[in-house]
């Protein structure tokens, strides 16, 4: 009996390192694993969406704004990659489509990336689940 407790703790512990080790609140895992089982605490890891970025606000906003406009040379303000003059500051400025054209396909390439991640990781976890209930069915009609 103790021996199931140990190991009961022991992969709830894992399944809470992993989750610190994606960036997510190790706490709050732990205490899934341990109420649910460690191994539904894994899957539901699996399963789960990527964290989103946190801290700065601004971050998230500047690293989108970059993603679709160009800074300004003149007053470095971010302005439409289409305009040949600055709203703020007036400054001529030189059309850089290119440019946000290659960013946006690198996002989507990155976005794409992590979409398959989630896929394999969903995959995996219905994999497992439905082999420990196989595995459960054979010992059941063998006793």
């Amino acid at each position: 009996m103790w021996l199931a407790i140990v190991v009961w703790v022991v992969l709830s512990a894992l399944v809470s390192w992993l989750a610190h080790r994606q960036g997510r609140n190790p706490g709050y895992w732990l205490a899934i694993s341990l109420v649910l089982t460690p191994l539904l605490g894994g899957v539901l890891l699996m399963m789960a969406r990527p964290p989103a970025p946190q801290g700065d606000t601004n971050y998230t906003i500047t690293h989108d704004m970059e993603m679709t406009h160009a800074k300004c040379p003149h007053c470095a303000e971010y302005v439409r990659p289409e305009l040949t003059r600055c709203p703020y500051c007036q400054g001529k400025l030189e059309p850089n489509t290119a440019l946000i054209a290659e960013r946006q396909a690198e996002k989507l390439a990155e976005e794409q990336g992590l979409a398959a991640q989630l896929r394999l990781n969903r995959l995996i976890s219905v994999g497992v689940v439905v082999g420990i209930a196989v595995l459960i069915g054979v010992l059941l009609t063998l006793r």
